[in-house]
């Protein structure tokens, strides 16, 4: 084996030991476990760069279609707490008004905070073994129906991406840049 010959093939033996070297993708329920936690950091992280002032503010033009910043937040509240409680089995926190009330920065922000926390150790005790579980849903005229425990959680992953992209149009018209584009 001449000497060329043998640098390729140290390399490309060195090549295949680091490629076996790099983390095994995520499981089903780190991806869904992943997602929630990248949503959370998002969407409180933009609730502490909102500036106080614009808690009670919404785009011009749009008053009677879009909540303030604040009833937004509120709003990816509630949703948290329904579908953490779903999943959970476990009675959520009483709705807050999201259509209709004021908020402060202060209020506003503990209010989605406490949702996360109500909701982190839902996530957190997902596993690919119960991502499946069926748990039950109350439906509408005093009906119960069931869906798998990870299609809830996914449904509150969902919504918090659609409102965090809500949370970008208020930073982009407010002349923001949003968090998740921060340094980019």
């Amino acid at each position: 084996m001449n000497r060329s010959s043998c640098c390729v093939a140290l390399l490309l033996y060195a090549g295949a030991a680091v490629a076996q070297q790099k983390a095994a993708p995520a499981d089903f329920a780190t991806s869904i476990k992943n997602q929630y936690n990248q949503n959370k950091g998002y969407i409180l992280a933009s609730a502490e760069k909102m500036p106080e002032d614009a808690y009670g503010w919404r785009p011009a033009g749009l008053e009677k279609e879009l909540r303030t910043f604040g009833q937004l937040l509120v709003h990816i509240a509630n949703e948290n707490n329904t579908q953490c409680s779903r999943a959970s089995g476990q009675p959520g926190p009483a709705a807050f008004d999201d259509s209709k009330a004021a908020y402060t920065k202060a209020q506003a922000t503990k209010i989605v905070a406490d949702s996360f926390a109500f909701c982190d150790p839902v996530f957190n005790s997902l596993t690919n073994q119960n991502v499946g579980e069926m748990v039950k849903i109350a439906g509408r005229d005093n009906t119960t129906g069931e869906r798998p425990r990870g299609a809830v959680l996914i449904s509150d992953l969902t919504h918090s991406n659609e409102q965090y992209g809500m949370i970008m149009v208020y930073f982009a018209s407010k002349g923001m840049t949003p968090v998740s584009h921060e340094g980019k």
